[in-house]
């Protein structure tokens, strides 16, 4: 699957350096098509590692944790790809809001285990 992802990805570079020169006001729609294609490619490839990701912390008790690690990884990605197009389009200040914004979400997504951690700790000083 790989190769097929990069060959689309090479595919779409040479087709941008054409239509560069005939018509550049098409980038931007082809940048993003392309980007949302091989993300759909990346979700297809990635998505048995997830569900096996889930199914070994489910299994040893920490699921919460694993689901948190799988979102939180999510997100990550996800704000990669929306900051990166952002960039691409010339929007730099938009794209470090995203990442703000996703950074944000993580930590969110971090404060259950945080507090998990915490009271297992205040829990064994009081013991």
């Amino acid at each position: 699957m790989s190769v097929k992802i990069c060959a689309f990805a090479i595919v779409c570079i040479t087709l941008g350096a054409l239509i560069k020169h005939i018509r550049p006001d098409f980038m931007p729609f082809l940048r993003i098509g392309a980007t949302v294609l091989v993300g759909a490619l990346v979700v297809s490839v990635i998505s048995p590692l997830i569900t096996y990701t889930v199914s070994l912390f489910n299994g040893t008790g920490f699921g919460e944790w694993g689901e948190s690690v799988i979102k939180a990884l999510g997100v990550a990605v996800l704000v990669q790809i929306a900051s990166d197009i952002c960039r691409d389009c010339g929007e730099s200040s938009i794209a470090s809001g995203v990442e703000l914004v996703g950074k944000i979400e993580i930590i969110i997504l971090c404060l259950p285990m945080m507090e998990k951690i915490i009271s297992t700790a205040k829990e064994a000083l009081l013991w």
